[in-house]
């Protein structure tokens, strides 16, 4: 009867284990996983915590044609990214670099398409801070 009893929770302790570690598995996954439209991206921290976006969109910034808007949380990932947002016919390329300086901000680098500068074009963008960059003609800024 003990052994049965033992043997019973051998079994349910394993599964139990199976279970966690896939669970562990989707809570990784789900931490990396970023949603994308055409103008703006979301990182998924976890179901309790804010989510990181960035969204390029319409401006009221004199001269500039857009702005790109970082709302920076905890993204809980240790690796860069690289993609490109589009707003109307405007395509900004981004590399962000997550976790840098001690793991207390994330780098952001932009490069409009060909006509366009980025102001800044590079700023490190601490946790909990949103920065905005602003897209504007070359033209526009006498180059």
């Amino acid at each position: 009867m003990i052994n049965t009893l033992f043997t019973t929770l051998k079994q349910q302790l394993r599964a139990s284990k199976r279970l966690i570690k896939k669970s562990l598995v989707m809570t990784l996954f789900m931490t990396s996983l970023a949603e994308a439209e055409d103008n703006r991206r979301v990182w998924i921290a976890s179901t309790y915590e804010p989510s990181s976006t960035m969204e390029l969109r319409e401006t009221k910034e004199p001269g500039a044609v857009a702005e790109l808007v970082f709302n920076n949380e905890e993204i809980h990932n240790f690796s860069s990214e690289e993609f490109e947002l589009t707003f109307k016919d405007l395509t900004v390329k981004i590399v962000l670099d997550i976790n840098l300086d001690e793991g207390t901000a994330d780098g952001v680098t932009l490069t409009p398409e060909e006509g366009y500068i980025a102001v800044p074009d590079y700023r490190l963008v601490e946790e909990a801070t949103t920065a905005i960059f602003y897209i504007y003609p070359l033209e526009g800024v006498g180059m």
